[in-house]
């Protein structure tokens, strides 16, 4: 097996396991309204659905831009919901690192 036959096997299965997990995440989803996938069970913890903003993110970022070339626009990509932080901001981005946002 040459290296580019290499890379189109690993290229292919790479998209079927994308494809795979994309279908499980909506189906996982479809099962919620939408105040359970905003919902933070803890202060200190993401809602299921920050963390899939979190995963969307990645995948444009790595993937489509790292590997499909496309362009990257992580810098002035979304945001997220605003929510108060440590700091008392409505303001402040819900990208917040601060440990104790609430």
């Amino acid at each position: 097996m040459t290296a580019d036959d290499m890379a189109a096997f690993v290229g292919t299965e790479a998209a079927h396991e994308l494809e795979s997990a994309l279908e499980r995440i909506n189906h996982c989803l479809g099962q919620l309204n939408d105040e359970q996938v905003w919902r933070r069970s803890k202060p200190s913890l993401n809602s299921i659905g920050n963390l899939i903003l979190h995963l969307c993110g990645n995948v444009r970022q790595w993937i489509v831009a790292g590997l499909g070339g496309a362009t990257d626009n992580s810098e002035t990509g979304f945001v997220g919901p605003t929510r108060k932080c440590c700091r008392g901001s409505e303001e402040h981005p819900g990208s917040c690192r601060c440990p104790a946002t609430y």
